[in-house]
């Protein structure tokens, strides 16, 4: 359930919010007495009907199909509409759009970062709770933290069911929204959130540090021990659920992400990488100390038997880092490298 601060107005404006809580409540009873659905698979890709309401009900025989109750479907679905906003925003993604040093600039401003070091000091016994049980350091979770919400600041606002179906009629990706609006109704039917409660951004993801609906059913965890995964007012499970996500994604416990070198004059540039997403490229440091590669203080890079990529992320004219694969699992969290340089 939503904070006060980000609480929408109303949920729907056609009915009353006592009778959508008391129609839920049946529901989820009716559901508590079946399994659980398990994360959905990827649906098969369909033609799109031509209209947004003959979508809707293509969809919610989908979603019956799939095991959601059509009750929790229908209730979930009124009042839904084709948002444009939603579509504006998934065609100028900035980590598509901005160059490497605007993108930069933005998201790593010396306020965020002011603002991050209070948020740590003020959070530090948990987020070393968490560390010491998950092995993922604290800077790095408050890092997305305030890459994802501003520290909470903005969740999104945009009705999740709502941006899903949205850009599950019409979108760059069809499939993979469908497949997140399932599993958002599938949160719903497990009484994880209360309907209502499924608040996030343009894209469906939700909570302090944007959980895809299919990644929370499989990584979220409840840290504080209340029986909910509560990522939108429990930061214990915020930061366990991160940790969590790192972990399953490959973080590799008292590894570094990368760090800054310097290349040779001589070097051969078609062995660099220039996204860092190409496991292919990763040699042992000690082949790229034999090519003469050096850290910004002249010591070689290492461990020598260390797995690292030559990352360029703006071509032979900007700076070079050598990354491992703990930068790869926070490609795993966004898949831009953008987004990963930031955290």
């Amino acid at each position: 359930m939503m904070s006060a601060a980000v609480r929408p107005t109303s949920w729907r404006e056609t009915r009353s919010v006592s009778l959508r809580w008391s129609s839920l409540a049946a529901l989820l009873a009716l559901a508590a007495c079946a399994p659980r659905p398990e994360p959905p698979a990827t649906p098969l890709a369909v033609e799109r009907p031509a209209s947004f309401e003959a979508w809707k009900a293509s969809f919610r025989a989908e979603a019956i199909a799939g095991g959601i109750l059509p009750g929790v479907v229908d209730l979930a679905f009124d009042g839904v509409q084709l948002n444009e906003s939603v579509l504006q925003a998934d065609r100028r993604q900035p980590e598509l759009t901005q160059t490497v040093w605007a993108y930069l600039g933005g998201a790593v401003s010396d306020s965020r970062i002011r603002r991050g070091r209070q948020q740590l000091a003020r959070n530090r016994a948990l987020l070393e709770a968490v560390e010491r049980q998950y092995g993922v350091p604290l800077e790095i979770l408050v890092a997305i933290w305030g890459m994802e919400t501003d520290y909470g600041a903005s969740f999104g606002g945009f009705d999740v069911v709502e941006a899903l179906a949205t850009l599950a009629y019409d979108s760059r990706r069809p499939d993979f929204a469908r497949r997140e609006l399932i599993a958002a109704l599938s949160i719903l039917q497990n009484g994880d959130v209360a309907l209502g409660g499924l608040q996030g951004s343009w894209a469906g993801a939700m909570g302090h540090t944007q959980f895809i609906p299919t990644t929370y059913l499989t990584r979220a965890v409840d840290h504080d021990g209340d029986g909910r995964r509560d990522l939108w007012n429990s930061l214990p499970d915020v930061f366990a659920s991160t940790a969590n996500y790192l972990i399953e994604a490959g973080w590799t416990p008292g590894e570094p992400w990368g760090e800054e070198v310097v290349l040779p004059d001589d070097f051969d540039w078609r062995l660099a990488d220039l996204d860092a997403r190409r496991a292919d490229t990763a040699r042992p440091m000690a082949v790229w100390r034999a090519m003469g590669i050096r850290r910004t203080d002249g010591r070689p890079p290492g461990p020598s038997d260390r797995l690292a990529a030559l990352l360029l992320p703006a071509g032979h004219s900007g700076p070079a880092f050598l990354v491992q694969s703990n930068f790869r699992a926070i490609l795993h969290y966004n898949n831009s490298t953008k987004y990963a340089l930031a955290v």
